[in-house]
């Protein structure tokens, strides 16, 4: 699996706030669209949410709860579309949509898809203090071998948006780039190629 990021005005991907981001993201996918069933978050991930991310939320810890949306078997590419973002003085909130038309799902012989446009929004909030992750992260590898969330944590996790335009154009109009929109909603179908897994943007390095 390799996840392309759209190079956003609104958030830079060279920026700090883009490495925590792509990082936070991406590992939430992990495990929302498992590949197998040993889920491999990035290296600093459990850290950067005090180890909330599973079902059990913990009280005292950030509102963060990720679930697979389905059995494993998963393959392809996820793309990530920056659609919002607010700075404070100790925390930031970007809002991000999630595009899964280059996903699939194997189901015996084949693999389900899905090429109807709209994805899904997130708003993530997060606390910028402590060491600040690294800027200017790019490499031709799917995923980080060391910690690039820095000392900053995850905050918060919601399925919407403050920019409730951006959150509707993303759940109505985006669609992953080069996939053609389906001409109904018949929804699901199976297709016996596996989904292309496309070079990571802007990827992690190998070191």
């Amino acid at each position: 699996m390799s996840f392309v990021w759209d190079d956003s005005s609104i958030l830079p991907l060279g920026s700090a706030e883009s490495t925590f981001t792509r990082a936070f993201f991406e590992s939430s996918s992990r495990i929302m669209f498992p590949v197998s069933q040993e889920v491999a978050t990035y290296p600093g991930f459990e850290a950067a949410t005090d180890n909330s991310f599973s079902s059990d939320r913990s009280q005292n810890g950030p509102r963060i709860m990720l679930r697979p949306v389905s059995d494993t078997g998963f393959s392809g590419t996820i793309y990530f579309k920056v659609i919002s973002y607010v700075s404070e003085q100790t925390s930031g909130r970007v809002g991000v949509c999630l595009l899964a038309q280059g996903l699939g799902q194997r189901k015996n012989d084949a693999f389900a898809r899905n090429f109807e446009r709209g994805g899904v929004p997130y708003e993530l909030t997060f606390n910028r203090e402590g060491q600040t992750p690294q800027v200017d992260v790019t490499g031709v590898e799917n995923s980080p071998l060391r910690n690039f969330f820095g000392g900053w944590r995850a905050i918060d996790l919601r399925m919407s948006v403050s920019n409730s335009h951006e959150g509707e154009r993303c759940e109505s109009e985006y669609i992953a780039p080069g996939i053609d929109p389906m001409a109904d909603d018949s929804g699901v179908t199976y297709q016996t190629a596996a989904p292309k897994v496309v070079m990571p943007f802007p990827g992690w390095p190998r070191v």
